[in-house]
């Protein structure tokens, strides 16, 4: 997990925009063509971004390959 509920009151800007690149690396790799889940990042809160950031951190991606993998 990226991001700890209980902390989202202390991560910085500077933080959420690493999460925000590991979460498009992540997506990039596992379901391509989807950085539109990010898209209106820039225009959230603070407190908004790291919901969004958990939210998205707890898929599981690696599921999600095993689905797409199958015929």
């Amino acid at each position: 997990m990226l991001l700890m509920p209980e902390l989202v009151d202390e991560l910085t800007s500077a933080d959420l925009d690493r999460v925000k690149n590991d979460l498009l690396d992540r997506l990039r790799s596992v379901v391509p063509n989807q950085e539109h889940v990010l898209s209106h990042w820039d225009q959230l809160d603070e407190i908004a971004r790291a919901k969004l950031a958990t939210q998205i951190d707890d898929i599981d991606f690696d599921l999600l390959q095993v689905e797409q993998s199958r015929p």
